[in-house]
C-alpha cells in the first residue's frame, strides 16, 4: 500500500512539473512594434535601374533581409535624416551578426534622379546600400505592393518641387515577400521616422521566428 502511494505521488509530480515546462514553453511570444503581416504579402514582378545602371528586380531580394525605404536625392529633411540613421541600424546588425540585411533606397523622383546622382548621394551615407528609380509605370506597382505611398507635386516643371512619400520602412523577408513594417513617428515640431533602435532589436526577432 506504501509503496502505491509513493508511486502515485512521484507520478504526480512527474505530471505537474511535465505542465510546468509545458506552459513555460508556450508562454506568450513578446509583441512587437513592427506591423507584422500575416500573411506575407506577394511582391509583383518589377524593374527598376539601380545608381550602377544594373536591373533591379525581384531577385534582389533573395537570400535577404531588405529594409525599404522611399525618398528622393533633393528631400530637405526625412530623407537624409532617416539614410543617416539607417547607416548606424545597418551596422549594428551587421555586428550583431545579420551578414544578410540590406538596405535599398526606392527613388520616387525618376526625373530627376538619374543613377549617376543615385549613386553620388546614397555613397555618402553607406557604399553597400543600393538605390534605384524607373519610370512611374514601373514605381507606382512597386510601392502599392510595398504597403507605401508617394504623390508628386503639382508642377514638376519648377526646379525645386518636391514629393511626399512614406517615411516609414518596408522589411522584406529573404522569400521576396513583404514581411513586416516599421512605421514612422511624428513629434511635435520633430522629423517622422523610424525607431531604429526597435528595428535592429526587431529584425533580429523576426529573422529568428522566421
Amino acid at each position: 500500500m506504501v509503496q502505491k502511494i509513493v508511486l502515485a505521488i512521484i507520478a504526480l509530480c512527474a505530471l505537474g512539473t511535465g505542465i510546468y515546462f509545458s506552459q513555460q514553453s508556450k508562454q506568450p511570444e513578446v509583441p512587437l512594434e513592427a506591423r507584422l503581416f500575416e500573411p506575407v504579402r506577394v511582391i509583383n514582378p518589377f524593374e527598376l535601374t539601380s545608381q550602377h545602371n544594373k536591373t533591379i528586380d525581384n531577385a534582389f531580394f533573395n537570400d535577404h533581409w531588405t529594409m525599404v525605404f522611399l525618398g528622393y536625392t533633393h528631400c530637405p529633411d526625412v530623407c537624409p535624416t532617416t539614410l543617416a540613421q539607417l547607416t548606424s541600424a545597418y551596422k549594428k546588425l551587421q555586428t550583431a551578426g545579420m551578414d544578410d540585411a540590406q538596405v535599398l533606397f526606392v527613388s520616387v523622383d525618376p526625373q530627376r534622379d538619374t543613377p549617376e546622382r543615385l549613386k553620388e548621394y546614397t555613397e555618402y551615407f553607406h557604399q553597400d546600400f543600393t538605390a534605384a528609380s524607373g519610370p512611374h509605370a514601373n514605381l507606382y506597382p512597386l510601392v502599392r505592393d510595398l504597403g507605401l505611398m508617394y504623390s508628386m507635386g503639382e508642377d514638376t516643371t519648377q526646379p525645386e518641387y518636391g514629393v511626399d512619400h512614406s517615411a516609414a520602412i518596408a522589411l522584406v523577408n529573404p522569400q521576396g515577400q513583404l514581411h513586416a513594417m516599421f512605421k514612422a513617428k511624428v513629434e511635435l515640431g520633430g522629423i517622422p521616422g523610424v525607431d531604429m533602435v526597435s528595428l535592429v532589436s526587431e529584425m533580429q526577432v523576426i529573422a529568428k521566428r522566421f
